[in-house]
């Protein structure tokens, strides 16, 4: 509840406390880990992030959030491998993001290949690929959307008038 009320200073107090009677509860370990992530406190959000998914691995929030943790601490090969185990579509963008970061244009466009063999609907992996593809000044190999601004205009209308085909 303080976390929720941005009473962070308190809600820190609070599951340090929880934690010295009782350090097995990965979710206490987890919420102190987002609390010293949202605060921009990387090593001690790692650490506790790092508990919470020893003691329950199954979270992919808490293995996405020790992943956001790895790549503010710049480690991004432990980065990949944290948001691999989260395994959701944001944690697919933040791998690409990772290997950009590296200079690893081989493993970005090898874990693009990858992707886009079972999701062409990722919005945040159509935002890395297009900017790195940019960037190289190559084609944009992500089938998302060849033509973004003209997908959201339409889109766009679609919404709003009965007959948009009509206007295009």
């Amino acid at each position: 509840v303080l976390q929720t009320l941005g009473k962070n200073k308190e809600a820190i107090q609070c599951f340090q406390t929880a934690l010295s009677n009782d350090s097995r509860h990965a979710e206490i370990h987890f919420n102190l880990g987002t609390v010293f992530l949202e605060q921009g406190r990387f090593e001690e959000a790692k650490l506790s992030l790092q508990e919470s998914v020893k003691i329950g691995p199954s979270n992919p929030e808490a293995h996405n959030n020790l992943g956001h943790a790895f790549l503010k601490l710049l480690n991004y090969d432990e980065a990949i491998k944290s948001f691999d185990l989260a395994n959701t579509k944001n944690s697919q963008s933040k791998v690409l993001e990772c290997f950009y970061r590296q200079q690893n244009f081989k493993g970005f466009f090898a874990r693009l290949e990858s992707i886009k063999s079972f999701d062409q609907c990722n919005l945040g992996v159509a935002a890395i690929s297009a900017f790195v593809s940019s960037q190289l000044h190559q084609e944009d190999p992500y089938p998302f959307c060849k033509l973004p601004l003209q997908f959201l205009k339409i889109s766009h209308l679609k919404d709003r008038i009965e007959d948009w085909e009509a206007l295009i």
